[in-house]
């Protein structure tokens, strides 16, 4: 029972800041540049296709993450102080991941 709620929690969390990372990334690759080629007046020869094709969105997904492995120590604190073993917490945390991986890896 346990595993299915952690896994339930670290899931649903992980999806949260999946979408706001890439929701910068899209600010960063796509709104960007077309701001960039506004200001500079060469937005008649831009090509939005071309930007978002050439978005690599499985690099993108690897990059944000290490950021989120990086990042999660705070759920380890939370769980661990609400009776979740090490071994529960490591195991669901890797399903999460892999299952991202999974959907967001796609190329």
């Amino acid at each position: 029972m346990k595993n299915k709620v952690v896994s339930k929690y670290l899931f649903q969390k992980h999806i949260k800041l999946l979408a706001v990372a890439y929701l910068y990334a899209l600010i960063i690759l796509v709104v960007m540049p077309i701001f960039f080629a506004i200001i500079s007046g060469t937005f008649g020869t831009f090509s939005i296709s071309n930007t978002i094709e050439n978005s690599n969105v499985g690099f993108i997904t690897t990059l944000i993450l290490g950021g989120m492995a990086l990042l999660s120590y705070e759920d380890y604190k939370f769980l661990i102080q609400n009776g979740i073993s090490r071994n529960t917490y490591f195991k669901n945390q890797i399903s999460s991941y892999g299952a991202i991986i999974l959907i967001g890896g796609c190329d």
